[in-house]
């Protein structure tokens, strides 16, 4: 065997270059097949993602609908209710300052009638002392 010559070599050299070229071309063929099939099923699972997201959404927002109108209830129940009570007890603090006054009147008179009495108790003492003292052989 001769030894190659350069033009020989060169060949060789470029042969094996276009064969790792087109090994290189194949393989990033097969990455660029991959990455797409990649990007496919990612954007399908990113589509799916967006229309749960969005269903979810809807479903809360239907919710706090709900619970807007069920609060919006609730506030116009008890704001009858302690509209009821405020005149109930407007209507009992009546009564009961009515019933005040009655005692009040009834406290007056039983105060005069008991220095009426605390009077005439201390007159009879009086009269007592006297008729002991100034007429002591009167019965």
């Amino acid at each position: 065997m001769s030894e190659p010559t350069n033009q020989e070599l060169k060949e060789l050299i470029l042969s094996l270059f276009n064969q790792l070229d087109r090994k290189i071309d194949t393989q990033f063929g097969i990455l660029d097949k991959k990455i797409e099939a990649l990007d496919k099923k990612t954007e399908v699972q990113f589509m799916e993602l967006k229309g749960e997201i969005k269903r979810v959404e809807t479903k809360l927002e239907g919710e706090i609908q709900r619970l807007e109108t069920e609060i919006k209830a609730a506030e116009e129940r008890l704001t009858s209710q302690m509209r009821r009570l405020e005149t109930e007890l407007k209507v009992e603090i009546k009564r009961i300052d009515d019933r005040f006054d009655g005692f009040d009147k009834r406290i007056a008179n039983e105060e005069l009638i008991s220095r009426s009495a605390f009077g005439t108790l201390l007159l009879g003492l009086v009269t007592a002392i006297v008729k002991l003292l100034f007429f002591p052989d009167r019965p």
